[in-house]
């Protein structure tokens, strides 16, 4: 299926969008409709994520150029043009994200609807703006919060929405442990970070700082790393290192940063690994810190590495062996650090955590800052998770 009209007629008004009259056709009426916790002056672009009959999700942007004044009376309205349409009835989810003119994620919201050939098709996405915003990431009050089950009511659209990596009936958006099927989340510290992917469920002192779905390119990573289907794609192609770095959202010292990573290739003979590095520069050739890497040893068991980082030179690794080979195998991996003593710990589903812990030298100090690296492989990264650890 092809939207071949949709950024053409992109922010032409629609007579029908708002009143008792619609079109027979297979078009679909978009309505872009912000909730009163959006600045509605601040929004420059409108990314759109796009599922058709359960398809693959596209990104599209629909650009800037939005009026105002019309958002603020009720919504804009857009044409979706399908052609041709894949069937009498088919189901349309999308995810519309706002950001503002510094490339700021202000405001997201998700909607989806049975479309037919011949009738009227209206599709509502209600914006709802982020608390703290992506700016600076301090987000002490999750993105619409998921916990114990319950969502303020400008966020109940997150249900049924998509992408939803874990099929739990919550977007990602609007999920906190997107990787983990959590239908009716329970957060026993009230750390802002439900048990479901919470490292310490009872440690009340965590705070939540960063998260990250991976389900649009947020402008905070670097690198040409396509996100699609809510994973970021890191892949050398060839023998080499590859790396996606976050130099926009500083980490305290005392920090955990966590992803699920899926291996999906070996290039060469001499291995490789992919994982998290933390240090205090996003360029690591420059920086202090730690890498924790999953580590393919072409043929020999696999491991878990923990390097310390200093001036952009690599340590010995301290290492332990992985319970299953890397390729084509998920784990989640959590680098932490805490009172100069690095943690770096792999869990697959299902078997015991592997884990490795070394003193720091030398010392970093914050801020801190994050990369996903990959040397000689591919990987899938699903969703960055950061918070304190005190």
């Amino acid at each position: 299926m092809r939207w071949i009209s949709l950024v053409a007629i992109a922010f032409a008004a629609l007579g029908c969008g708002t009143s008792n009259d619609c079109a027979q056709s297979a078009d679909i009426q978009l309505t872009v409709a912000p909730n009163g916790d959006v600045t509605i002056g601040e929004i420059v672009s409108l990314p759109v994520m796009l599922s058709v009959a359960d398809g693959p999700v596209k990104g599209l942007n629909i650009g800037s150029g939005m009026d105002p004044v019309s958002i603020k009376n009720g919504g804009s309205a857009f044409i979706l043009h399908p052609d041709p349409a894949p069937a009498d009835k088919y189901d349309v989810s999308m995810t519309v994200q706002a950001f503002d003119g510094s490339d700021n994620l202000i405001a997201i919201g998700s909607e989806s609807i049975q479309a037919v050939i011949k009738g009227c098709n209206r599709l509502t996405v209600h914006l709802a703006g982020l608390p703290g915003n992506n700016q600076s990431m301090d987000l002490s009050v999750p993105p619409g919060s998921d916990l114990a089950g319950t969502m303020p009511a400008d966020m109940t659209m997150c249900v049924g929405g998509l992408p939803d990596e874990d099929n739990d009936g919550r977007a990602n958006f609007c999920d906190l442990c997107p990787a983990d099927s959590d239908p009716t989340p329970i957060d026993t510290d009230g750390d802002g970070l439900p048990d479901a992917c919470d490292p310490d469920p009872a440690l009340s002192t965590n705070t939540l700082v960063y998260f990250d779905p991976m389900d649009v390119n947020s402008g905070h990573w670097s690198g040409a790393n396509a996100i699609t289907q809510s994973y970021m794609n890191i892949d050398t192609q060839t023998v080499g290192t590859t790396s996606a770095s976050n130099s926009t959202d500083m980490l305290p010292v005392n920090v955990r940063v966590q992803t699920v990573i899926f291996p999906t290739a070996e290039h060469g003979n001499g291995g490789g690994d992919t994982g998290i590095f933390v240090g205090t520069n996003a360029n690591v050739s420059q920086a202090n810190g730690a890498f924790c890497g999953l580590t393919w040893n072409n043929g020999a068991p696999d491991t878990l590495d923990l390097y310390k980082v200093a001036n952009g030179g690599f340590s010995i690794p301290v290492t332990q062996q992985l319970l299953t080979n890397l390729q084509n195998t998920s784990y989640r991996i959590r680098l932490t650090h805490r009172a100069g003593v690095w943690t770096c710990e792999a869990l697959e589903s299902g078997q015991p955590a592997v884990t490795v812990t070394t003193t720091q030298t030398p010392v970093v100090t914050a801020p801190l800052y994050m990369s996903l690296i990959n040397d000689n492989m591919g990987s899938h990264f699903h969703s960055v998770v950061a918070e304190t650890k005190l």
